[in-house]
């Protein structure tokens, strides 16, 4: 009885281990084809870019000017015109540690398109 057991538990770690694997694979296989578009308040897409290519952006929001820089795989806003920065103050976002950028002033938000 305890044989079976402990087969059952190695059957299940490996199915685990394996459903593991292939959401890792699918993911970074997926993570190619993504582009970070910047959205408005109405939905309308003003910026696409690709995070492997390094760059820097500005965009006129509905408050001032909006900056992206673009390095390394991973984004962020920098310089806004806005009065309290929090688009700012939350940093680096990239495929990995992704969070949504959101700048309400300039009705500005930069996300991952799915």
């Amino acid at each position: 009885m305890t044989l079976m057991k402990k087969r059952e538990i190695l059957i299940i770690a490996g199915l685990f281990f394996l459903a593991l694997m292939a959401i890792i694979f699918f993911h970074f296989l997926n993570e190619d084809n993504k582009q970070v578009l910047v959205v408005n308040k109405e939905h309308e897409v003003v910026l696409s870019f690709d995070p492997k290519e390094d760059a820097y952006y500005t965009l006129s929001g509905a408050y001032g000017e909006f900056h992206i820089e673009v390095k390394d795989g991973r984004w962020r806003a920098t310089q806004v015109d806005c009065p309290n920065h929090n688009c700012e103050k939350m940093g680096w976002s990239s495929y990995a540690m992704y969070v949504p950028i959101i700048c309400l002033p300039n009705e500005l938000w930069v996300i991952i398109d799915d």
